[in-house]
């Protein structure tokens, strides 16, 4: 059996707002220092709830020919808004 088309745009726009609700626990976290390991910081950062995902980005800068960490910066994503 065919689904209407307003059946299918319904169900779309359902998977829409759920993504952006998954989402809104998504925090940012810049200044993280340099020689903090990804462990380190999802350690840190699971004491206040369940991680779903993490990532910890590195920006580099090149001086005299040497790769030089100039800032980490990290983003968890938890289980849900109060725990963000």
């Amino acid at each position: 059996m065919y689904k209407k088309e307003s059946e299918i745009k319904g169900s779309s726009n359902q998977i829409a707002e759920n993504m952006s609700n998954i989402y809104k626990s998504n925090i940012f976290v810049k200044n993280v220092p340099k020689d903090v390991t990804l462990e380190q910081f999802e350690q840190k950062m699971a004491t206040v709830g369940t991680i779903l995902k993490i990532k910890l980005d590195e920006h580099f800068i090149y001086v005299n020919n040497e790769k030089i960490c100039k800032n980490k910066k990290g983003y968890v994503l938890y289980e849900d808004v109060k725990q963000a």
